[in-house]
């Protein structure tokens, strides 16, 4: 980022109990998570994280465009960078 910070995003699949397979409520059609971090350069940050939202591609084909991402999303406060060792 400009101010020497990070931007972390990560998609990845999330787990889907056999109760939602089995009776396949509106969030079995959803099936991934999505967590973005914004750490500064002093390795401090938070995020936003959207456990089940439906993703689709804007209409320019530009973006992905998350459901609800702006006013439903899971707040991550107080993210801190550790070292690797």
């Amino acid at each position: 980022m400009d101010e020497g910070g990070e931007r972390v995003v990560i998609a990845t699949d999330r787990y889907i109990s056999f109760w939602e397979a089995r009776n396949r409520p509106r969030t079995i059609d959803y099936p991934f998570t999505v967590i973005d971090m914004r750490i500064n350069r002093e390795g401090v940050g938070e995020g936003k994280m959207s456990l089940a939202t439906k993703i689709t591609a804007s209409k320019d084909k530009k973006q992905v465009e998350l459901e609800n991402y702006g006013t439903q999303p899971v707040l991550l406060q107080s993210i801190k960078r550790e070292a690797v060792r």
